[in-house]
Formats: structure tokens, C-alpha cells, sequence
């Protein structure tokens, strides 16, 4: 069923709700209508999720080019409709991305300057708990060091003149490439395979467990926003420690390490509160923004800035892949394309709910590249902390 939304050519704005004229049959109206309604339409098909607007000037039949616009939401169609109205824009076919055609084109590498965003959640499957989900996450599990906030784990104040040990104890746990420890999940593995397939641009992970470089990512690729475990220094003096893996024992043995030369604490370089990001990210972000052709977000709730802001600095027509459990951010928005494009809506997002796993299990599945994923993961699970320093 389609209802005929009235224009009003005084206001320029669309009749109330209770001036539109009874619902008509989408059969009986032959996909001929513009020949049959009178000044703009909003057409909503809310079980399929679709949007479609025309003008009266042009007769819409089967074989002429009536947009048909995939939202996510009926808000979102609600909203679409109320911008064309106001505007008097045309919308012009577009064809919105889905996992299917977005793992099309990078298996047939017309991507070639992927970048990814990581969070916490890409690595739940080490075993590492997440940050801020209920119940499992990292802060809801930190009651025994009666911290006066969960983030005082992370603050360098607290670290150097009240109490190092939660992070020491945690850092015990988090240190990559033990036995025992934390190992690459599948999607560090997929990583490697972007940068196998030379698509890969750069990597920005929110996550300090190093598992990124453990898997066999480069360093050149990545962009460790919050530090990481491969170096360490004083918290006092700031000089670096002269041996990592005897900094790495003394921690293991969840004692507190000090400094040679000063006798300052020493912690990993892994960036607290109140800490500038190193100086990598500034260095490379914007040219990466410009270049990048195709963003991939997993497993991050979006919300510690900058990393937060990544999804909104690439180019407005850039698709966007979100793998994460909920959606974040501004994905799934409705965008409208500049004059120059042509005008009318789009949605560049795909937004693959689930675990990231999953999803990148089913991504290269779609692409072909299983093989490519399983060896990467083995080659993963067999490396040590050594390999990555």
C-alpha cells in the first residue's frame, strides 16, 4: 500500500497527516505515478524499508530510473521524506552498499587503501574482557581495588602516588605472547590478510595488548592510539628502560618495576589520562583520511575521543563497515549528496551486527578468502613476545 502525501505549493511543506487522501494500490497504479498524482509524493514501504520520491514532470514507468533508497529505520524514512519536501530536491538512484558487495569489490581489490578501526571488543576472544559491557566488562570487575573511579586504573597521578598495583596486576594478565597469556583472535588474523593483499593502509587500535603486532602486522601499519607493551619507561625521569623483557618478568611476577636510574616507577608505554597520543597519530591521520576508500570499524563503542572521530573524518562518500555487537556512532545514517553528485539521498554503511568474529569470518567467506584467514590465524597462534619486539 502506498499513501499519497499532499503537497502544499504556499507553504511548500507537506499537508498534515490527517489531510492525506485515502491509500492506494501499487497494482492499480502501474508504477505510472507521476501521470496520476498531482505536485511531489513520499512513497513509504516500511516492510521492505525503502524510500522512493519523484517529481510529476517526469512519468515513472517500469523502465525509467525511480529511486528506490534502502533505510534503516522508519525514522530515518520519516526524516528522508521531510528533507525532500523542504528542499524540493530530485532524489536521484543510488545503490546503497551491503556486506555482500562491499566484500565484491575488495576481493577484486578495487579498495586499496583500507583503514581499520579496533577496539576492545576485537579481542574478547583472547579473553580479554571489553571495557563497558555490564556485567563482564573490564570496569565492572575492578570492586577488590576499592578505585575511587574504574578509570583511576588508567591515571598516571593515581599510578605514581597512590596505588600502581591494579594496573600492574592487570598488565600481568594483559602482557601478549605468553603461553598463557592473551593470543591474536580471527580478527587480528584478517588484518594480516588486508596487509597479504596489499589493501591494507593503515590499522588505529584503541587496544594495548599488542595483539595486532603479534598477528604479523606491521608497525608501520598500525596506529597503537593507546600504547602498547613493547617498551617502557619512568614515569619520573622518562627515560626508557634498557631491557623490555626484564621489565616484562618483574610485572609477570606482579611487582611493581622501578627505574635504574632514578628509582621512579615504571610502567609499559601505554597511554594513561590526561597522557598525549603518540606522536604517530597526528602524523599520519589526515593523509590517511584523505586517501581512505574504505573504512572498517570492529569492535569499539565509539566513545573515547579521538579514535571516536575516525568514522567522521573520512570523505563523506567513503563506505564505512561496521562489525560490532550494537551500532555506534553516526552509522546508518541518511546522507545527501552534494549538487555536483547529482543531489538526492544515500547511505554508504554497512552495519554487520554480531560478534567480530563473525563477521569477519562471514566477510571472507563472501570474498574467498578463507584460506587466506585460517593461515593467518595459525601463523598467529604460534608466535611469542619476542616475535613482535
Amino acid at each position: 500500500q502506498i499513501q499519497k502525501t499532499k503537497y502544499n505549493q504556499v507553504t511548500n511543506k507537506p499537508t498534515p497527516p490527517n489531510l492525506l487522501v485515502p491509500k492506494i494500490s501499487l497494482d492499480k497504479m502501474g508504477f505510472n505515478l507521476a501521470n496520476s498524482l498531482v505536485g511531489k509524493i513520499a512513497v513509504s514501504l516500511v516492510g521492505c524499508h525503502l524510500l522512493l520520491t519523484c517529481n510529476t514532470s517526469h512519468a515513472i514507468t517500469s523502465s525509467s530510473h525511480a529511486s528506490f533508497i534502502p533505510i534503516s529505520t522508519s525514522q530515518n524514512i520519516r526524516g528522508a521524506a521531510r528533507s525532500e519536501f523542504s528542499t524540493g530536491l530530485i532524489i536521484k538512484a543510488v545503490q546503497t552498499p551491503t556486506l555482500e558487495s562491499l566484500g565484491e569489490d575488495l576481493g577484486q581489490s578495487k579498495f586499496q587503501n583500507v583503514v581499520v578501526v579496533m577496539g576492545a571488543g576485537a579481542s574478547v576472544s583472547a579473553g580479554i574482557p571489553d571495557f563497558r559491557t555490564p556485567g563482564t566488562g573490564l570496569y565492572d570487575s575492578l570492586s577488590k581495588y576499592n578505585l575511587p573511579f574504574p578509570e583511576a586504573m588508567f591515571d598516571l597521578e593515581y599510578y605514581t602516588t597512590v596505588n600502581a598495583q591494579p594496573f600492574v596486576d592487570l598488565s600481568s594478565t594483559l602482557w601478549p605472547g605468553q603461553d598463557s597469556g592473551p593470543h591474536p583472535t580471527i580478527t587480528h588474523a584478517f588484518l594480516k590478510v588486508l596487509q597479504d593483499r596489499g589493501v591494507l593502509r593503515r590499522v588505529y587500535t584503541q587496544n594495548i595488548d599488542g595483539l595486532e603486532a603479534l598477528a604479523g602486522v606491521d608497525t608501520e601499519k598500525l596506529v597503537e592510539c593507546h600504547g602498547h607493551f613493547r617498551s617502557a619507561s619512568c614515569t619520573k625521569c622518562q627515560k626508557p628502560v634498557a631491557s623490555i623483557e626484564s621489565c616484562m618478568e618483574t610485572i609477570l611476577n606482579k611487582q611493581i618495576p622501578s627505574c635504574d636510574h632514578c628509582g621512579g616507577l615504571v610502567k609499559p608505554d601505554v597511554v594513561f589520562f590526561g597522557e598525549a597520543l603518540p606522536r604517530r597519530f597526528s602524523q599520519v591521520i589526515e593523509k590517511d583520511m584523505e586517501d581512505c576508500d574504505l573504512l572498517i570499524v570492529i569492535g569499539t563503542s565509539l566513545l573515547v575521543m579521538p579514535v571516536s572521530r575516525i568514522p567522521q573524518w573520512v570523505d563523506r562518500t567513503c563506505p564505512r563497515l561496521l562489525l560490532n555487537r550494537e551500532k555506534v556512532g553516526d552509522f546508518g545514517r541518511v546522507l545527501k549528496a552534494s549538487e555536483k553528485a547529482g543531489g538526492g539521498l544515500f547511505i554508504r554503511d554497512v552495519v554487520a551486527q554480531g560478534d567480530c568474529d563473525d563477521g569477519v569470518q562471514k566477510l571472507c567467506h563472501l570474498i574467498g578468502w578463507k584460506d587466506d584467514l585460517d593461515e593467518a590465524y595459525s601463523f598467529a597462534a604460534n608466535r611469542h613476545f619476542r616475535d613482535q619486539i
